[in-house]
């Protein structure tokens, strides 16, 4: 049970995180985690845990005070809840 609200809260904060990142419209994003984590309503620590993963899987790239997008497709299917790519490209259905 504790897996299943583990996997359910995560999956809310990539998809609101992945949400934020496309709606700054730029591959690059000036912003810090602070001000991502301000703006989504959570704290800095889990939105920079999230960022690595997301840095992980190679759709962001990390730099002191911006985030770059490099699969911006991979973030799209997070936003929209179709699923949560895998690095090897195939699409791991989400907990809901």
């Amino acid at each position: 049970m504790i897996g299943l609200l583990e996997d359910v809260t995560f999956s809310a904060i990539d998809t609101h995180l992945s949400k934020a990142l496309l709606a700054e419209e730029s591959e690059v994003i000036t912003l810090t985690h602070q001000q991502l984590a301000t703006k989504l309503g959570s704290a800095r620590e889990v939105i920079s845990r999230h960022l690595k993963r997301f840095e992980a899987y190679g759709w962001v790239s990390l730099n002191r005070g911006t985030v770059t997008l490099l699969d911006v497709e991979a973030l799209r299917k997070v936003a929209d809840k179709h699923g949560f790519p895998s690095k090897a490209g195939q699409n791991v259905t989400l907990s809901q």
